[in-house]
């Protein structure tokens, strides 16, 4: 998982996030790896193996000067 800069801020350290699970047994994502801090250009790169599991991924950029974060909604789209 990576989470790019693609606006008028790309080159100018702010903060940013990249996060990804793999799903437990009981239906439930913990574990999660994740990158955070200020850089330039990227968060990242977050990896799990996860060979026939879901996973649960999430990015995080300030919008507004606010730090906002999200994740990938249940799905079973990110399941192999």
């Amino acid at each position: 998982m990576i989470t790019w800069k693609k606006d008028a801020h790309a080159g100018t350290r702010t903060w940013m996030m990249a996060s990804i699970a793999k799903q437990n047994s009981d239906g439930g994502f913990s574990d999660y790896k994740t990158d955070s801090g200020n850089y330039a250009y990227y968060a990242g790169p977050r990896k799990v193996k996860a060979p026939h599991t879901c996973v649960d991924w999430g990015g995080g950029v300030p919008i507004n000067g606010v730090e906002t974060s999200w994740f990938s909604p249940p799905s079973r789209w990110h399941c192999d």
